[in-house]
């Protein structure tokens, strides 16, 4: 392998480079160099040899621990948690009697979760029934809604329509009057100053009747009314004075009668 480093010495104890170059080949160098390389590992197997024999007697078992290796590796990583149930022992113990009782709870318990989850779905069909008769109901009213509007509607516009003409025959009555009222508004202007002229003249007459009711039936009544003519005439303007004396004229000569009838 080194030619340059060939040993010519004859094999032997005193040359153990030729000894091992015969026992191993031309890859004696580099099996020995290995060797001196994992030194420190060779010893620690040497020094473990007893282990590795009693490891090598037990294989078989060590297959047999391998399908549960899962399992062992678990219960190391949960190890703290085997230890807390391991406190906890004396509870468990109290506990496991009572196992039986824990699983028939359970069963009933799941018992009356399928019975209430059969419940809870016939009141939710029948809740999904009412909602859609609901619903049907709102679209029947929401259609009679509909038709009444339009019927309204179509009231509204045909009173609508006759109150129109109506209103529009009342003002062409107006306007009609209206424009009669403005061409005779110079007849009423004239009439109204008429009315003013005779209107004295006219509460004249109406104060001496009254005067002469009252002088013919002698009685208070009569009296207070033809005062009240013949006020209005002289507001209107007129001498009423012969009426006052008329009035008062024959007043007295009512008490003097009275007075021969009394004695």
């Amino acid at each position: 392998m080194y030619p340059h480093l060939s040993d010519v010495r004859p094999m032997g104890v005193n040359n153990l480079n030729q000894l091992v170059h015969y026992q191993i080949g031309s890859e004696s160098y580099e099996v020995v160099h290995q060797v001196y390389l994992h030194l420190q590992m060779l010893k620690s197997l040497s020094d473990n040899l007893p282990h590795i024999t009693k490891l090598g007697a037990n294989v078989n078992k060590l297959e047999f621990f391998q399908q549960y290796l899962g399992t062992i590796v678990t219960l190391a990583e949960n190890v703290n948690a085997l230890i807390k149930l391991a406190d906890n022992i004396p509870f468990l113990s109290q506990i496991a009697p009572r196992v039986n009782q824990f699983v028939e709870n359970q069963q009933q318990i799941q018992h009356e979760l399928e019975t209430q989850k059969v419940v809870f779905n016939e009141a939710l069909a029948l809740m999904e029934t009412n909602i859609k008769n609901v619903e049907d109901l709102f679209v029947q009213y929401e259609r009679c809604l509909q038709e009444n509007l339009e019927q309204y509607r179509t009231l509204l516009a045909n009173d609508y329509a006759e109150y129109s003409k109506r209103l529009t025959a009342v003002v062409e009555d107006l306007e009609s009057i209206a424009r009669v009222t403005k061409a005779n508004a110079s007849l009423t202007e004239v009439v109204s100053k008429r009315v003013d002229k005779v209107e004295p003249a006219l509460l004249g007459l109406l104060a001496t009747e009254a005067v002469a009711k009252a002088t013919y039936s002698d009685c208070p009544k009569a009296r207070r009314k033809a005062i009240k003519a013949i006020e209005a005439s002289e507001k209107a303007g007129n001498d009423e004075s012969i009426n006052r004396d008329r009035l008062r004229h024959e007043g007295d000569l009512s008490v003097v009668a009275n007075l021969s009838e009394g004695e």
